[in-house]
């Protein structure tokens, strides 16, 4: 199974259908010494061979969540409040001169509170498929961390995402293409039969005039 995507905004009917465990990946062959090193490659770990694991590096939005984690607006709970640190300045007069002076003082605001979610920290190991080397990440069904890794293994819209491996997701997107062909050629025997239907209430309208 393949998606010609470069970032997923939520997870595909198809991958959210599979209860069995998977591996989502990209060819190596896709890329150069140059961008092997960028991804976090290191010379000892050239060539790339079977069982190669590695952190990528931070390139990215989605790689840097994954190596850092992120913080959250929680807009879904109540505001908090916080304080906010200035610093002024204001001239005094002293006689004839006039001198400045400077201060500071806290100002009390009011925010969304903020969540920090922890580093998922998902590694990328290198496998063989059909005699040819992909990076690939394990995934398991309806795991919270699902849609990070497919994001993640677009490698932040470098590289195209090539597919899902697994028997059953093959199944899955056959059976999608089916029925999706099924209702194509339904909807085109009613758009035919609406046609029609009008060309024969046209015809019998000119009749009788």
């Amino acid at each position: 199974m393949s998606f010609k995507k470069k970032y997923f905004r939520k997870i595909p009917a198809t991958i959210e259908a599979i209860n069995q465990v998977f591996f989502i990946g990209v060819p190596c062959s896709r890329f150069n010494d140059n961008d092997l090193h960028k991804l976090g490659i290191v010379d000892d770990q050239l060539p790339l061979s079977l069982g190669t694991n590695f952190l990528p590096s931070k390139i990215g939005k989605f790689s840097t969540i994954n190596a850092d984690g992120q913080v959250v607006v929680r807009k879904d709970l109540p505001k908090e409040t916080f304080y906010q640190e200035i610093s002024y300045k204001w001239k005094e007069w002293h006689g004839p001169d006039q001198i400045e002076r400077e201060g500071t003082k806290s100002i009390a605001r009011e925010r969304y509170q903020r969540q920090r979610l922890d580093a998922p920290n998902v590694r990328i190991t290198v496998s063989e498929i059909d005699n040819e080397l992909f990076f690939l990440i394990k995934c398991e069904p309806n795991e919270d961390n699902l849609l990070h890794k497919l994001t993640l293994e677009t490698l932040d819209q470098n590289f195209q995402f090539k597919g899902v491996f697994n028997t059953q997701a093959e199944e899955l997107q056959i059976k999608l293409h089916n029925d999706a062909e099924f209702l194509r050629n339904k909807r085109n025997a009613e758009k035919r039969k609406t046609s029609k239907r009008r060309k024969i209430n046209v015809t019998g309208s000119s009749k009788k005039s």
